[in-house]
């Protein structure tokens, strides 16, 4: 009853390596084949939906969600910081996110 389960959390660490493996070559082939890269980040997220494993805090923010491009902040995206917030834009398809910065209770 449980082999199914089993399976797959010894499958989950070769999932790990692999997303951090497509991770890596999307950052290289950013610059030069964007659409690689976005290819290599959609196989990422592929894997870490049907693993049900995280992806890694590090990459999280450096790709969009929407479009699935690899963020190069100045080429293709704009960070800036705004009332204790980073806001990232993608400029490939305008998509904006906030995320909080500093402390967390600050008064």
């Amino acid at each position: 009853m449980g082999g199914k389960r089993r399976q797959q959390r010894s499958r989950r660490p070769i999932a790990k390596e692999r997303i951090e493996i497509l991770f890596t070559e999307a950052e290289i082939a950013a610059r030069d084949d964007p659409d690689r890269a976005r290819e290599y980040i959609r196989r990422a997220r592929r894997i870490a939906m049907r693993e049900k494993v995280a992806i890694p805090p590090v990459w999280k923010r450096k790709f969009c969600r929407n479009c699935s491009s690899f963020l190069i902040p100045g080429i293709n995206a704009r960070i800036r910081i705004h009332q204790n917030r980073v806001i990232i834009t993608c400029q490939i398809c305008g998509r904006q996110w906030r995320c909080p910065v500093g402390r967390r209770y600050h008064r």
